[in-house]
């Protein structure tokens, strides 16, 4: 199973070194995927991400990771998918989690005036 980290860095050698990332597990991000026509179009900026490559975000790009985080939480979506949650075996804290995590890293690096680096596998 693949996944993506996330972290607060200007720059690819540095984030390799990091520990304090956010991680996009492979199942949220094809749940993010499937789901994307009742979460918005905001959160194609997840599911564009290459799984397998290292990539620099600029801050116009962490507003975009920061929209579609908050429109992962939207409390009517996420109550309509309750029963995808179920069928499809993801863990509603851990997505719940995963978009709150995100918020967090972007206003952090928003504030900061720094890049987020994707870290594939």
């Amino acid at each position: 199973m693949s996944s993506i980290g996330f972290v607060i860095s200007n720059d690819i050698n540095e984030a390799i070194n990091m520990y304090d990332f956010v991680t996009l597990d492979e199942r949220i991000d094809d749940f993010i995927f499937k789901k994307k026509d009742i979460f918005g179009s905001s959160v194609d900026i997840f599911t564009q991400i290459n799984p397998y490559e290292d990539t620099i975000f600029s801050q116009d790009e962490i507003k975009k990771f920061l929209l579609a985080s908050k429109q992962l939480l939207q409390e009517d979506v996420l109550d309509f998918l309750e029963k995808d949650f179920i069928r499809e075996n993801i863990d509603k804290k851990e997505f719940i989690k995963f978009a709150n995590n995100m918020i967090n890293m972007c206003n952090i690096a928003l504030k900061e005036n720094k890049n987020i680096v994707s870290i594939g596998n």
